[in-house]
């Protein structure tokens, strides 16, 4: 499940694939198109892409979760509780006044065990 950057906007696309989150699959079969907020106009934020496993509605979902901005930002922390457990997929550099994403923004996560 690659995350690259869509040309010309603020979205990306998540690739074809699979996630294993507490013994259930998540699936991905067609790429797809997953829309950023607006960037801040004069602060930068990481935004993150997410797999989340969600006990109470028995769902798996792709999504973004909009960082704070900040002069100095911080990635986003996956949630990990008895019943929401997230994956952390990817994370995009979303700079000051941005109106586009690139592909040199986005930081590949998947192999990082840790989040």
């Amino acid at each position: 499940m690659a995350v690259s950057a869509i040309a010309g906007s603020m979205s990306v696309s998540l690739g074809i694939g699979s996630a294993f989150i507490n013994g259930y699959r998540y699936r991905n079969t067609t790429p797809l198109a997953l829309d950023l907020p607006t960037a801040h106009a004069s602060l930068n934020r990481y935004d993150a892409v997410m797999v989340r496993w969600n006990r109470a509605l028995r769902a798996i979902n792709a999504y973004v979760v909009a960082g704070t901005p900040a002069v100095t930002p911080v990635a986003q922390t996956p949630a990990r509780t008895a019943d929401i457990y997230e994956l952390c997929i990817a994370l995009v550099y979303v700079a000051a006044g941005a109106t586009s994403i690139t592909q040199g923004a986005i930081t590949d996560r998947r192999l990082d065990s840790t989040v």
